[in-house]
Protein backbone atom coordinates (compact mmCIF):
# COMPACT_ATOMS: atom_id res chain seq x y z
CA UNK A 1 0.00 0.00 0.00
CA UNK A 2 1.43 3.42 -0.98
CA UNK A 3 1.81 6.29 1.39
CA UNK A 4 -0.85 8.97 1.49
CA UNK A 5 0.03 12.40 0.15
CA UNK A 6 -1.57 15.55 1.46
CA UNK A 7 -2.41 18.22 -1.08
CA UNK A 8 -2.05 21.92 -0.40
CA UNK A 9 -5.35 23.45 -1.45
CA UNK A 10 -6.48 27.02 -2.06
CA UNK A 11 -9.66 28.36 -3.64
CA UNK A 12 -11.46 31.58 -4.35
CA UNK A 13 -12.74 33.80 -7.12
CA UNK A 14 -10.73 35.92 -9.53
CA UNK A 15 -12.04 38.64 -11.79
CA UNK A 16 -10.27 39.27 -15.09
CA UNK A 17 -10.39 42.17 -17.51
CA UNK A 18 -10.69 41.22 -21.16
CA UNK A 19 -11.09 43.92 -23.84
CA UNK A 20 -13.77 41.96 -25.74
CA UNK A 21 -15.82 40.21 -23.04
CA UNK A 22 -15.52 42.56 -20.06
CA UNK A 23 -14.75 41.26 -16.58
CA UNK A 24 -15.68 37.60 -16.15
CA UNK A 25 -15.45 36.21 -12.63
CA UNK A 26 -14.05 32.70 -12.38
CA UNK A 27 -13.95 30.41 -9.38
CA UNK A 28 -10.60 28.69 -8.99
CA UNK A 29 -9.06 25.82 -7.12
CA UNK A 30 -5.32 25.36 -6.74
CA UNK A 31 -3.76 22.01 -5.84
CA UNK A 32 -0.08 21.62 -4.95
CA UNK A 33 1.60 18.29 -4.23
CA UNK A 34 3.85 18.28 -1.17
CA UNK A 35 6.65 16.49 -3.03
CA UNK A 36 6.91 19.29 -5.62
CA UNK A 37 5.65 22.61 -4.21
CA UNK A 38 6.92 24.52 -7.26
CA UNK A 39 4.22 22.89 -9.42
CA UNK A 40 0.49 23.51 -9.07
CA UNK A 41 -2.68 22.60 -10.91
CA UNK A 42 -5.20 25.42 -11.29
CA UNK A 43 -8.83 24.71 -12.19
CA UNK A 44 -11.03 27.60 -13.31
CA UNK A 45 -14.81 27.40 -13.65
CA UNK A 46 -17.68 29.79 -14.26
CA UNK A 47 -21.13 29.39 -12.79
CA UNK A 48 -23.30 27.67 -15.42
CA UNK A 49 -25.60 30.13 -17.19
CA UNK A 50 -23.76 33.17 -15.84
CA UNK A 51 -22.39 36.09 -17.87
CA UNK A 52 -18.92 34.74 -17.11
CA UNK A 53 -19.82 31.33 -18.56
CA UNK A 54 -21.14 33.05 -21.68
CA UNK A 55 -17.93 35.10 -21.97
CA UNK A 56 -15.87 31.90 -22.00
CA UNK A 57 -17.78 30.68 -25.06
CA UNK A 58 -17.22 33.84 -27.10
CA UNK A 59 -14.63 33.74 -29.89
CA UNK A 60 -11.22 34.24 -28.40
CA UNK A 61 -12.58 33.58 -24.92
CA UNK A 62 -9.94 34.40 -22.33
CA UNK A 63 -6.98 33.54 -24.52
CA UNK A 64 -6.08 37.09 -25.54
CA UNK A 65 -2.53 38.06 -24.58
CA UNK A 66 -3.71 41.31 -22.97
CA UNK A 67 -5.84 39.56 -20.34
CA UNK A 68 -5.18 41.05 -16.90
CA UNK A 69 -6.22 40.02 -13.40
CA UNK A 70 -8.45 42.67 -11.83
CA UNK A 71 -8.41 41.24 -8.33
CA UNK A 72 -6.79 38.20 -6.82
CA UNK A 73 -7.44 37.46 -3.15
CA UNK A 74 -4.70 35.94 -1.04
CA UNK A 75 -4.66 32.17 -0.60
CA UNK A 76 -7.21 30.88 1.86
Amino acid sequence: MGRACALEYAHGTKRYHHPLVGEPALDYESLTLPDDPDQALYLYTAEPGSRSAHALRLPGGLSAPDLTVVDAPACE
